[in-house]
């Protein structure tokens, strides 16, 4: 019983007037990159595995903690392979509301996967507005990011 209280509260606590919208956009300049092997992304890994010709995936975390309030969250990323570098581009966007609004106490994760390019033995920059670790295959070890 106690449970549903505390988010009924919430609920109500995040409803608040607003006047107008802000539309907050995140690019290739804000927040990171991360390359991972086999297993796939996962946020809270801090290790993974890369085999030669296996699968990679790439996870982007825009920002880490948005607003309560933010709502229609979109997010999106692309990786290749272009000369010996990963590079990974994307896009994020979120509406805020304005005035002085109360919103929930909590943060908004952004954040997009997208399957990262098949990569042969070698080493491998890892770019996302600039040059970052470097993803050696095949290895095991600390989850490749940039910036």
């Amino acid at each position: 019983m106690r449970r549903w209280t505390i988010a009924l509260v919430s609920i109500i606590v995040g409803c608040g007037s607003t006047t107008g919208e802000e539309l907050v956009e995140l690019t290739t300049s804000d927040g990171q990159a991360c390359l991972y092997g086999e297993g796939g992304a996962d946020w809270m890994a801090s290790d993974t595995t890369f085999v030669a010709d296996g699968p990679t995936e790439v996870l982007v975390t825009f920002e880490e903690c948005a607003s309560g309030c933010a709502s229609e969250v979109t997010a999106s990323c692309e990786a290749t392979l272009e000369g010996d570098q990963v590079v990974v581009t994307g896009s994020a966007s979120y509406v805020v509301p304005g005035g002085n609004p109360t919103c929930v106490a909590m943060c908004v994760v952004v954040q997009a996967t997208c399957d990262g390019p098949t990569l042969p033995a070698g080493s491998y920059p890892l770019v996302w507005g600039s040059s970052g670790d470097v993803a050696v295959v095949p290895s095991a070890g600390e989850v490749p990011c940039a910036p």
